[in-house]
């Protein structure tokens, strides 16, 4: 019974959570979209392969290593099959599973979209939480905090005039600034870069013109490299 109470919420939360925030839940749906672009869209990629740089104050001390190289058959399916953790609860469809990941080291959790076609494989997003509700706030804002929780963090979160997630800050109950993140897209809708600001520093990831990595870069809290990953693609 617990599963299937937490497979109804998350459904829930997908929708839009609340009749009285159809705006917010609207510009929700539409960022999930423009995230899970058709596959037609784009050039097939026939393998990705990502080399990992180390920093020390700032300056790289290690030539690139191959940390993950992956192939693709025609399909856009990913060799072997993505596999979601067993330990985890998902929701599964024909083409992609959601399942919500925590941080082991952060205690955060994610949303993974794990697509099984198409040219991204995963996308990670914040997680809300089960009881999360938004509000909206009119101009393209929405508020999202927790239902049970009065004194829980509240995310305010900004969209453009399409609909795509631009900005979205955490706030904790004292009214500081948790988690910043920042979303830019070009003016075909293609996004083009991630920013996450947080305690633990910057987390930056750059995009080609077909919405695929090119660049993950994390900073640590004076603004200087400490991992960088670097991403190149054979198409098809």
């Amino acid at each position: 019974m617990k599963n299937i109470f937490f497979l109804v919420i998350c459904v829930f939360i997908f929708v839009g959570c609340r009749e009285s925030s159809e705006n917010a839940s609207s510009s929700f749906s539409s960022q999930r979209i423009s995230d899970t672009r058709s596959h037609s869209q784009l050039l097939k990629i026939k393998s990705m392969n990502i080399e990992e740089y180390a920093f020390v104050f700032g300056k790289a001390v290690k030539t690139g290593r191959v940390v993950k190289n992956i192939k693709y058959d025609e399909n856009g399916n990913m060799l072997p099959k993505d596999e979601i953790p067993d330990s985890k609860q998902y929701i599964s469809t024909q083409t992609h599973s959601d399942a919500v990941i925590v941080n082991a080291v952060t205690k955060s959790a994610e949303l993974w979209t794990m697509k099984f076609s198409g040219n991204q494989n995963i996308v990670k997003s914040h997680w809300y939480g089960e009881s999360a509700q938004y509000v909206s706030k009119g101009n393209n804002e929405a508020e999202v905090s927790d239902a049970k929780n009065k004194d829980s963090a509240v995310w305010k979160i900004k969209f453009d005039p399409n609909g795509r997630k631009i900005e979205e800050i955490e706030y904790l109950p004292s009214g500081k600034i948790r988690t910043k993140l920042l979303h830019k897209f070009d003016v075909n809708g293609t996004k083009v870069e991630d920013q996450e600001y947080s305690v633990y520093g910057a987390h930056i990831t750059k995009y080609n013109n077909l919405g695929n990595e090119v660049v993950e870069t994390w900073y640590d809290l004076l603004d200087e490299p400490k991992l960088q990953w670097m991403y190149s693609y054979e198409y098809f």
